[in-house]
């Protein structure tokens, strides 16, 4: 069976997305002339071939109206996301003036001070309570 799309109207990214889509149930070549894409459509499966046709336009309609809207919105994106890059970075200066205050507290700070007692050494006592009350 043979489906013909008119190049004016219908992008070549969403017959290639759309033909995708039907891999498992069909076998299907893609061909073109001058003024339209081609899609021959043998059926792998039992399927009705009007079904699978009607499914196979369905598709192409679905993936050219997806490209047209994302190639409508391309700018919007490229904006949305060179702005969310642009300010994720952090200054130079603001960065610098963050690890020098860093590196004063911990000049500051004696490693032998342990307020939260996690330098202490494990005890075999708790490790052996721990183990036996499982």
């Amino acid at each position: 069976m043979k489906i013909v799309f008119r190049k004016n109207l219908y992008l070549r990214e969403a017959i290639l997305a759309s033909a995708c889509q039907f891999l498992e149930d069909c076998y299907l070549t893609l061909n073109e002339d001058k003024q339209s894409y081609i899609i021959n459509i043998s059926g792998k499966k039992t399927l009705s071939m009007k079904a699978l046709k009607d499914n196979v336009v369905k598709e192409v309609v679905n993936n050219a109206l997806r490209c047209g809207i994302s190639e409508r919105n391309k700018e919007i994106r490229e904006a949305v996301i060179n702005r969310a890059l642009l300010f994720s970075q952090p200054r130079k200066e603001s960065l610098s003036l963050s690890v020098e205050k860093n590196l004063e507290k911990t000049a500051e700070y004696d490693w032998k001070d342990d307020p939260l007692g996690i330098f202490a050494p494990w005890k075999g006592d708790k490790k052996k309570k721990n183990n036996n009350s499982k």
